[in-house]
């Protein structure tokens, strides 16, 4: 396990407070989360991978998404962070999982890459890590960073909005 700091992006709904966490438990469940159960925060470790999970978002829910806001959100402590871009790590946390290896799953669509996902941040959760570095499923060779905020621990954590934010209209 490593730690992370630096400077994250995402998209939120025009106006919206970035890191509006009770926000993130509404929706429905994702790749590296279990509606329900639990909730976390997707970002993107570079603009254009930020804005590339936007126009995958609106390729796939049409005019429903509507404008949004890019903003950055300054990471500057947070541990611990599991890093399953590194082959090693991805490997013993599959196993682990009692999953069977296969790194493109991280990225892939459909039910059963998803699962293979949550089953990874499940087992990433018992280790008690409070984020992934996971690969980008929107721009390859992009990563994103996964923030599960009902496992930080205060001393673990220091985040806050960053300094950019630009509204990307709905074209």
């Amino acid at each position: 396990m490593t730690s992370f700091s630096g400077l994250v992006w995402r998209h939120v709904p025009v106006g919206a407070v970035p890191l509006h966490v009770g926000r993130i438990f509404k929706y429905s469940e994702g790749r590296w989360n279990r509606r329900g159960e639990y909730a976390c925060l997707y970002t993107a470790l570079t603009r254009e991978g930020a804005l590339a999970e936007l126009a995958r978002l609106r390729a796939t829910r049409g005019s429903i998404v509507g404008s949004r806001d890019l903003v950055s959100i300054l990471v500057a402590r947070l541990e611990p962070v599991l890093d399953l871009t590194d082959p090693p790590v991805y490997r013993v946390t599959a196993l682990a999982a009692g999953e069977r290896p296969d790194a493109a799953l991280m990225t892939a669509n459909g039910d059963a890459a998803y699962e293979h996902c949550r089953c990874l941040a499940d087992e990433a959760r018992r280790q008690r890590c409070t984020a992934l570095v996971v690969p980008s499923a929107a721009l390859t060779g992009d990563r994103n960073l996964i923030i599960y905020f009902d496992v930080v621990a205060p001393k673990q954590v220091d985040i806050d909005d960053g300094p950019d934010r630009e509204t990307v209209p709905d074209t």
